[in-house]
């Protein structure tokens, strides 16, 4: 009986069988079924890598700064939101959101970002354009 490699069980050839092509043929048909078979599963894990690559695309998230000034600013994202968060960059406690159909006096989304209107007062209504207040903005599409 021919012995075999453990892990694999490749066939091997001693020294003294006699030369027989049988051994290797089988020995290659052993490599090219697991050859296939690591083919396939490879090919499987990428379609499903790939669905995952799309499903995340296909979500937007930006993130960034504004500081309200004396005329509206409109911020293009390159894409329509869905929320964008708000908060405060210095020692203040002013934060917000955005969401679809929100009635707000400071800010509103737009198909492509979110509109801030010119920098407020301190009245309660401007929280997103308070004057002298840099924001961090965190927008998910």
């Amino acid at each position: 009986m021919m012995q075999q490699t453990e892990k694999y069980k490749l066939n091997l050839v001693e020294r003294d069988d006699v030369f027989s092509p049988d051994a290797l043929n089988e020995n290659m048909e052993k490599v090219e079924r697991a050859l296939e078979s690591e083919a396939a599963a490879r090919a499987a894990a990428d379609a499903a890598l790939d669905q995952r690559l799309q499903v995340f695309e296909a979500r937007h998230v930006a993130i960034g700064t504004y500081a309200p000034a004396l005329e509206p600013l409109d911020i293009d994202l390159g894409f329509e939101p869905k929320a964008v968060l708000f908060l405060a960059t210095n020692d203040s406690i002013f934060s917000g959101m955005l969401v679809p159909n929100a009635v707000r006096y400071d800010a509103a989304l737009t198909a492509t970002g979110f509109h801030i209107e010119a920098a407020g007062g301190s009245s309660s209504s401007a929280i997103l354009n308070r004057g002298g207040v840099r924001f961090a903005y965190l927008a998910l599409g």
